[in-house]
């Protein structure tokens, strides 16, 4: 067990650091919000859940969908605007979902600060129905 969160703490942590680097060079067309230093929180809550249970991150939201299993390839799309990330390039460093691997993004009302979740259960039941993406992509797109 010890070794599995060290690898997934390094790999994020490794992660974080290249995009860092990066990022500077405006190759990635959307802002990010690294989660360096938040890592073992990812990791531990991940480790701690069921495969079937559904996380819903924050705007920095990296470490969690790694930590929860999420396919890096496609964060890394993600971030350059690319069809090929896990929200076809809409949705950024600050939305990273992954419905198969029950990651739901961020629940949010826009702004990093805050979030808007009117049940409890609203977005588990968004992230069942195939609308979620649909949704999230046309708000993100207006």
């Amino acid at each position: 067990m010890i070794e599995r969160f060290y690898r997934s703490l390094y790999l994020i942590r490794r992660v974080e650091e290249e995009i860092a680097a990066v990022y500077p060079t405006d190759k990635i067309k959307s802002p990010v919000h690294p989660s360096i230093g938040q890592e073992a929180v990812s990791v531990a809550v991940c480790e701690a859940l069921k495969p079937d249970d559904i996380v819903f991150g924050s705007y920095r939201s990296h470490a969690l969908y790694l930590a929860k299993g999420g396919d890096l390839k496609k964060m890394i799309a993600e971030l350059y605007g690319k069809v090929t990330g896990c929200a076809k390039g809409k949705g950024g460093s600050m939305h990273l979902i992954d419905v198969a691997g029950r990651i739901g993004g961020r629940w949010h009302d826009d702004s990093p600060s805050g979030g808007l979740c009117l049940r409890p259960e609203a977005p588990a039941q968004e992230l069942n129905r195939r609308e979620f993406l649909w949704r999230w992509r046309r708000r993100t797109i207006s």
